[in-house]
């Protein structure tokens, strides 16, 4: 456990180690990372950062210096360099072979490189070892220290008012010499902007606003090169901030003069492309990275040079007011004030050239514009014939040319046919110059067949390309491809002479990553495979809306073909769902096939192949090699490994049907984690044949309770760098092991050999533990077979026969025989002490024996024991791996977790810019509101004062009204009193002469009756226009209050019947309204109203109908008429009868007129 734990500290320790070496290695500023050759604005070197970029005063070749560019393009003509103000790349005019490269910084140092080869299309074009670095001598740098402190002296001996500007933690303060200045101060401007005083230093953060506070003038911290304007009695004291000293000197300008420009490009775009910065990276990372490579950069120099220019949001007092572009593009640009870019969004609608600009204002409102880039917009139509010509390509100083593909969008071929051969002299074809943004070539998953030929004499390489399925490359006749960060959903044939190389650079001899093969590669006759990292993606990326279920494999060989150098083939991880072929789950890819074809490998050559199986995702494993009456031969090396199966068995290392001939070849079959899975082959013996010259090593599927790296050695796991280094275990390079034996050729002796090799392993230990007895127990059993004791009776005959004879024949012998038979006795006696001696001694052994067995199974129990511990200890081992795997990982999360609080710190802060702006605006806004408001309620006020006025003016009014209606109503209750008196006299006078005056003349009566009538009548008209006159004038006074009252003394409608006027009364029909809507009328009204029912019958009947004031007014006069008649004329008494009927219902009208008015009059007060 301890040493676990030293494990996993060392582990811990080692990748902190590396960490922090990857971090020095990132600080060297001065690495330059690659290099471009000659071409016609000359070359150009890329250096890890902008830092040293930044600080180059002087650049020399030979010696000479250099003049600066402010363009690239103006290296074509002319020599010197130029700065790339968005990368950090550095251009220079043509070089030649030998050339020294000198670069000077400003804080004295040389940067210096030898030109090898400038013509170098890949790889560097200096000597590695030639790149240096030296300090120069601090004198030139001390001279200018010197010579800046005799300039901030010169500027400080001018008469000024300021003695120092500091700053705090959050805001900056100014100094004056003499303090009692600070009261006199009558304005301050920064950046031309008048500053408004506030009251305290606490409010004025992040507003145009200054503060006094202990004899200081507080103010927002300063930016370089801002103007300060104090205004003190009428005179300005301008400064400019110099940051570098910290210091405000004099200045007789008053506000910045800025030049600015926009650099960089914009992506051209296709019409209807939805997703502008949207674009996917051919390893199968998804990345978003903007076309739009644009960024405004400003200078408040008169004449600056390129490290003048900084970008825009350095300058506060500069603010976007519009980016002009035209709307027929159907995009709009947008300012990012974070990086200071400028990004385009929208759908492109119409094919064109676009120039965009950007106009910009200052806080005095001066506008400034800048130079214009162009955007262009194409049809997503358009023909690669009308592109791939010399006239849109670059030209290196090799003669050759380079093509950066544009549109990035290309679908059709030829408008005659869809077949386009490369140009001989086009050397790169780019999709882009960034990784992950690819441009497009053919249809999307269409079965149309659309055709490349890299022919005789061309050598292409693309990069950073989309080649979708309907598109078929042809490498031939002695051409050459080169495939880098690409991904190819097509198919790349080669044939006669042709040779393809992926993810390799042949001039610096390195293998590179980003290529993914997600189509199909073919070898015919004569095809040459050479230097390649070949994986697919096939079943994780797809050119369409639907997904892959592709196992066929990556690579197949269907004509005689070669391998040269290194190349790696490995399948893609196995699609989801069932084979409709297999009716089981789909397999892995497979890695290569061989069809009715010989594939060779040349000398010093290798060929891995690597069937899927790295992902729990693979159920079964893909086969690394499948020969389809196959053969692989030539001097060079075989590595075929099967993928692990994850569910069921894994994949075989080769399968199928052929011969493997080459020299050497190491095959596994792959691994599986399902216990009761089949086990696959490294090879079946039946149907490959393996050659007699072959050697190497072989080996079948293996079981395995856990995943781990190290399941499978020499297995191709990481895409990002080359198996090579994967090492393989180690096997004796002078014969073939095949499953730990080794085996022969012929499949006889293979089979034979293996069994005698088993029973000589099983039965090892055995003739070990006898070895002892052998010679003493063969001696032994061969004298007991000599004297053998005689027990057949034939025997017995036999031998008596014998000595018979010998008895007779031999007598003389006798003696002698008795003696050997003696000696055979005492050699018998010495055998059988020799047998209890060799019993004794096998006692002895067979308890050695048991011994040693009883030792053999404690020893097996203790290996048992030991492997159960080992299994422990693997156990612990792989916690602790996976725990440094989880510590490796937890460190790589918390870095870009790091890297992600960073990018997020970045976004608050540019979020914080917008809300700061926003919340300016908003205030500007509500200021604005608030006095618009302010206004309309002043309108409104004045308005309501007005109405107030007019109303009071109208209720003055009507009060004067009513005093004089109430005037009236006195004035006619006192002459209806009057009245009522008088005819109270009159009924008394009639009674008493009624009786007296019966008979008298009716004739004068009918006169007088005649001369009243017309009399009254006259009287009628008269009244009956002063009323009509007042119903007019008081109709008009109830319209202006907008009140519908209806006037008593109105009249509806006038009409003549036999010479009379008939008036209809307006009272009446007022009042039997006013009943109908409203039965809680007063008393006083119920009471007129029935009075005025009954004296209007009573009218109705006996006379025609007056209005109610005219009948009074008639009836007074009458009675004041008969009155002086009766006084002159005594012989008229007989038609005072007839008026007294008349005048009887004067009191009963005078009551109504009354009640009427009254009415009226109280209505008009409410």
């Amino acid at each position: 456990m301890k040493s676990i734990k030293k494990v996993v500290a060392v582990s811990a320790l080692a990748l902190a180690l590396n960490f922090t070496s990857l971090t020095s290695k990132a600080d060297n500023i001065n690495t330059i990372v690659s290099t471009t050759s000659n071409g016609i604005y000359g070359c150009s070197f890329t250096f890890s950062n902008r830092d040293i970029l930044d600080k180059i005063k002087d650049v020399k070749i030979n010696g000479e210096s250099y003049e600066k560019r402010d363009e690239q393009i103006e290296l074509k003509d002319k020599e010197g360099y130029s700065i790339n103000q968005v990368d950090p790349q550095l251009f220079i005019s043509k070089l030649k072979k030998g050339d020294k490269l000198e670069i000077i910084t400003s804080d004295n140092k040389k940067i210096s490189l030898n030109i090898e080869d400038p013509n170098r299309f890949m790889g560097l074009i200096f000597a590695k070892d030639s790149l240096k670095e030296e300090k120069l001598s601090d004198e030139k740098k001390e001279n200018k220290i010197d010579e800046k402190k005799e300039e901030v002296k010169k500027e400080n001996n001018t008469d000024s008012i300021v003695k120092s500007y500091n700053e705090d933690v959050s805001d900056g303060y100014i100094e004056l010499m003499d303090n009692s200045l600070i009261g006199k101060i009558d304005s301050i401007k920064i950046r031309g902007k008048v500053l408004e005083k506030a009251s305290s230093k606490l409010v004025i953060f992040n507003r145009d606003a200054y503060a006094i506070s202990d004899n200081k003038i507080y103010i927002n911290r300063l930016a370089n090169n801002d103007i300060v304007s104090i205004k003190i009695a009428d005179k300005d004291y301008n400064y400019v901030y110099n940051k570098s000293n910290n210091s405000l000197n004099i200045t007789d300008k008053t506000q910045r003069i800025y030049k600015v420009k926009l650099v960089g490009s914009f992506e051209p775009a296709v019409i209807g492309q939805k997703k502008y910065d949207g674009v996917s990276a051919a390893t199968g990372t998804a990345t978003n990275s903007k076309n739009s490579n644009v960024k405004i950069l400003v200078s408040d120099k008169e004449n600056p040079t390129d490290e003048d220019y900084k970008e825009l949001n350095e300058f506060r007092d500069l603010k976007v007011k519009n980016i002009i572009l035209n709307e027929k593009s159907g995009m709009k640009g947008k300012y990012d004030s974070y990086n200071s870019a400028i990004i385009l969004n929208g759908d492109p609608k119409e094919k064109g050239i676009y120039p965009i600009s950007v106009q910009l204002v200052d806080n005095m409102g001066n506008e400034i514009t800048t130079n214009s880039l162009d955007f262009k917009i194409y049809r997503t139509d358009e023909y690669l014939s009308d592109f791939i010509k010399e006239e849109n390509f670059k030209k290196t100083k090799d003669g050759k040319f380079m093509w950066d593909m544009s549109p990035w969008l290309i679908t059709r071929f030829d408008k005659d046919k869809e077949v386009v051969e490369v140009p001989k002299d086009l050397k790169a074809w780019f999709g882009s110059h960034e990784s992950g943004k690819l441009g497009e070539l053919g249809y999307l998953n269409k079965e149309k067949t659309q055709t490349l030929i890299v022919g005789k004499g061309r050598n292409l390489t693309i990069q950073n390309m989309k080649v979708l399925s309907s598109v078929n490359i042809i490498v031939k006749d002695g051409g050459i491809l080169n495939v880098r960060d690409s991904s190819i959903f097509g198919k790349i044939t080669v044939e006669n002479g042709g040779r393809l190389s992926v993810n390799y650079d042949p001039y610096n001899k390195e293998f590179l990553n980003g290529a993914s093969i997600n189509g199909q590669i073919e070898l015919k006759k004569g095809g040459i495979l050479e230097n390649s990292l070949i994986y697919s993606n096939t079943n994780f990326l797809t050119d369409s809306n639907k997904a892959n279920k592709n196992v066929k494999p990556v690579v197949l060989v269907s004509g005689d073909s070669k391998i040269v150098g290194e190349v790696y083939v490995r399948g893609d991880e196995a699609p989801t769902g069932k084979d409709p072929e297999t009716k089981r789950v789909y397999t892995g890819q497979n890695a290569l096939k061989i069809e009715n074809a010989k594939l060779s490998i040349e000398k010093d050559s290798t060929l891995g192949l690597y069937g899927a199986g790295r992902m729990a995702t693979t159920s079964i494993g893909g086969d690394a090699l499948i020969l389809n009456n196959g053969k692989v031969d030539g001097e060079g090396r075989l590595i075929a490994i099967g993928g692990s199966g994850h569910s069921y068995e894994g994949g075989a290392a080769v399968s199928g049907k052929g011969e493997i001939s080459n020299k050497e070849a190491y095959l596994k079959a792959g691994n599986t984690y399902a216990s009761d899975a089949k086990k696959a082959k490294a090879f079946d013996s039946e149907n490959i044949k393996l050659s007699k010259q072959t050697v190497g090593y072989a080996k079948d599927s293996e079981y395995k309770k856990l995943q781990n790296d190290d399941d499978q050695p020499g297995y191709w796991l990481n895409s990002q760098q080359s198996p090579k280094n994967e090492k393989l275990p180690n096997y004796d390079k002078e014969k073939f092991v095949y499953n730990d034996l080794e085996i022969e050729r012929e499949k006889e002796k293979s089979q034979e050999t293996n069994s005698n090799k088993i029973e000589e392993k099983d039965s090892k230990i055995d003739k070990n533990e006898a070895k002892p007895l052998d010679k003493k127990q063969t001696d032994y059993n061969k004298q007991k077979e000599e004297t053998k004791p005689i027990t057949n009776e034939e025997d017995k005959k036999d031998s008596k026969k014998d000595s018979d004879k010998k008895t007779d024949v031999d007598e003389i012998k006798d003696d002698n025989l008795d003696k050997k038979i003696k000696a055979l006795s005492n050699e018998n006696e010495k055998l059988q002490k020799d047998i209890e001696n060799l019993n004794s001694q096998s006692q002895y052994l067979e308890k050695e024996i048991e011994v040693s067995n009883k030792e053999k199974d404690e020893a097996t129990l203790e290996k048992e024991k030991c492997e159960k511990e080992l299994e422990k200890k693997e156990s612990l081992l792989n916690d602790a791996n996976n725990k440094l795997n989880e510590f490796k990982n937890q460190a790589i999360n918390d870095k870009e977790k790091s890297e992600e609080e960073k990018e997020k710190l970045k976004e608050n802060i540019r979020l914080l810019e917008e809300a700061k702006n926003k919340a300016e605006e908003d205030k500007k806004q509500a200021l604005e509101n608030l006095e618009k408001l302010k206004n309309e309620n002043d309108a409104k006020l004045n308005a309501s004062l007005e109405k107030e006025k007019v109303a009071k003016e109208k209720l003055e009014k009507v009060q004067s009204e009513k005093e004089i209606l109430l005037d009236k109503v006195k004035k006619l209750e006192e002459e209806k009193s009057s009245v009522e008196k008088k005819m109270e006299g009159l009924k008394n006078s009639k009674n008493k002469k009624d009786k007296n005056k019966k008979d008298e003349g009716v004739q004068t009566d009918n006169k007088e009756n005649t001369s009243y009538n017309s009399k009254s009548n006259g009287l009628e008209n008269k009244e009956v226009k002063s009323s009509e006159n007042k119903d007019e004038e008081f109709s008009k006074e109830n319209v202006k209050k907008g009140e519908m009252v209806t006037n008593p003394n109105s009249q509806e409608g006038n009409s003549k019947v036999n010479g009379k006027t008939q008036v209809s009364n307006a009272s009446e029909s007022n009042n039997k309204s006013k009943e109908d809507k409203n039965s809680k009328t007063n008393n006083t009204e119920e009471s007129s109203s029935e009075i005025n029912d009954n004296s209007n019958n009573t009218d109705k009947k006996d006379k025609p109908e007056l209005s109610p004031i005219s009948n009074a007014k008639s009836d007074k006069n009458t009675h004041e008429k008969n009155k002086m008649d009766a006084s002159k004329n005594k012989s008229k008494s007989s038609s005072s009868n007839v008026r007294t009927g008349i005048r009887s219902s004067l009191p009963a009208l005078f009551i109504i007129i009354i009640s009427s008015i009254s009415l009226i009059i109280s209505k008009k007060i409410k």
